[in-house]
């Protein structure tokens, strides 16, 4: 089904062209078929709603449409903030590596990297690194490029991005919260994930002044993070900035 709604490599390149061929075609008609009679089935099968939870439903779609509103201007200011943020990083990476690495989300790079000196990994994930940042006798360099790839895998840049795409005409974030997502019965997240935020409430007003800036070397001023090295300072500002973010938009709904 993937593959038939895309539109396959053309050989000629100027037209668009599909996976139809008549027997890909027939395979999909009887996958459809199949997927109408089983929730038919289901439909008879399981019970509606109660009465709770059908209300429940009902105002989870109430909140899903109304949304919640943000600032885009502050937004657009934390967005170059963190890439800045993001740029300083890899600028550290190439010039301490000669050029050898470019980008910190270069996995198989970096590992191989990292081999010829002296400090094998399996992954680059959070906890391997960090493990390995324990060692005494690493290379300053590779210890350095560890922290750096520490200091860009930081998720709180990206939800901002998100926030921007996410933001409608009205300035308004809508339908970020999915009903019943887990299995147990609980809300799950889509798109920025609202529930995952955090809050950061205190002197919110001049961190806002601060990061409605958009110049990163301000923000590191006013508000240096008590951090032990370098790489992790460079992912502070990241996250600093959208918990101040947050911090305002949940102020600002309540007026």
């Amino acid at each position: 089904m993937r593959q038939m709604a895309r539109p396959r490599k053309p050989r000629d390149p100027s037209g668009i062209y599909w996976h139809d061929d008549p027997e890909k075609l027939e395979q999909l008609y009887a996958y459809c078929r199949q997927d109408v009679e089983v929730e038919r089935e289901l439909f008879h099968r399981l019970p509606p709603l109660t009465d709770s939870e059908q209300a429940l439903w009902a105002l989870d779609a109430t909140i899903n449409q109304r949304g919640f509103h943000t600032d885009g201007p502050l937004l657009s200011s934390a967005s170059r903030i963190a890439a800045a943020a993001g740029q300083a990083v890899q600028d550290e990476l190439i010039r301490i590596t000669a050029g050898a690495l470019t980008s910190t989300d270069q996995v198989a790079a970096l590992l191989d990297w990292l081999g010829e000196h002296g400090c094998e990994a399996k992954d680059l994930r959070k906890p391997t690194l960090r493990h390995a940042l324990r060692r005494k006798d690493l290379d300053p360099v590779a210890r350095r490029v560890m922290e750096l790839r520490l200091g860009a895998a930081h998720a709180a840049a990206a939800k901002i991005d998100t926030l921007l795409a996410w933001r409608d005409a009205d300035a308004r974030v809508r339908g970020t919260l999915r009903f019943h997502g887990a299995g147990t019965g609980r809300w799950t997240g889509h798109g920025p994930q609202p529930q995952n935020f955090k809050r950061d409430s205190e002197g919110i007003e001049a961190k806002r002044i601060a990061v409605a800036t958009g110049d990163l070397a301000h923000v590191a001023k006013l508000y240096p993070q008590p951090h032990r090295n370098d790489a992790q300072n460079s992912r502070a500002p990241p996250t600093f900035l959208f918990n101040c973010f947050w911090s305002v938009r949940v102020a600002r709904s309540r007026n």
